[in-house]
């Protein structure tokens, strides 16, 4: 969320908190997004207020213009974090892990391009 939204003024946040805030989601169907909505559900939180993006940069530009809260796997928004363009909320949600898997074909070749990427992908998202 923006630096300056008022659930900030929170040292912990309850699940009443968040009744009436916009939310700020990818497309339904993504897995992260399933999990946050159960999460919310959960809690008894309605989330039916939203808005939907096919974009990770459209949630973060909206988040930091203060239109809404926006949810995002961390790696995804760690450097307007780092910056202080978005403030992580202090929620104590379950642990939401998604794992990723990337699959190709052994026979396969694998252009420079491609493994450039898959090495970066190794050594940046492996725990």
């Amino acid at each position: 969320m923006a630096p300056n939204h008022p659930l900030l003024q929170w040292e912990e946040l309850l699940p009443e908190h968040f009744q009436g805030e916009l939310f700020l989601l990818n497309e339904k169907g993504c897995t992260y997004r399933t999990l946050f909505e159960r999460s919310l559900a959960m809690d008894g939180i309605d989330s039916s207020i939203h808005l939907e993006f096919s974009s990770a940069e459209a949630i973060k530009q909206c988040a930091m213009a203060g239109i809404g809260i926006a949810f995002l796997p961390e790696i995804a928004a760690a450097t307007e974090l780092e910056r202080g363009e978005l403030i992580a909320l202090p929620w104590a949600m379950p642990d939401l892990r998604v794992a990723t898997q990337m699959l190709w074909h052994k026979e396969k070749w694998l252009s420079p391009a491609i493994e450039a990427f898959l090495e970066t992908a190794r050594t940046t998202l492996r725990p």
